[in-house]
């Protein structure tokens, strides 16, 4: 199993330590994609919570994660 995978395994067991483990991975790479996205038009502080808001969505929807379907895109 991927370490992905293996991640959003995790993350559908609900297991806390996996969501903060999401974020350090994932935090980077969601904030380059929103800048280059939105340019200069958002603020810095914009895109860090639109960041967090990503990660709520993630917890929240933990449950719902398909992760056979998923890991044929990785």
């Amino acid at each position: 199993m991927t370490d992905e995978a293996e991640l959003l395994q995790r993350l559908w067991n609900r297991e806390k330590n996996s969501i903060d483990e999401a974020i350090q991975i994932y935090t980077p790479y969601l904030s380059t994609v929103l800048y280059y996205m939105a340019g200069n038009s958002l603020p810095k502080e914009d895109i860090e919570e639109i960041v967090a808001d990503v990660f709520i969505v993630l917890w929240k929807n933990a449950g719902r994660i398909d992760s056979v379907r998923f890991t044929i895109f990785l």
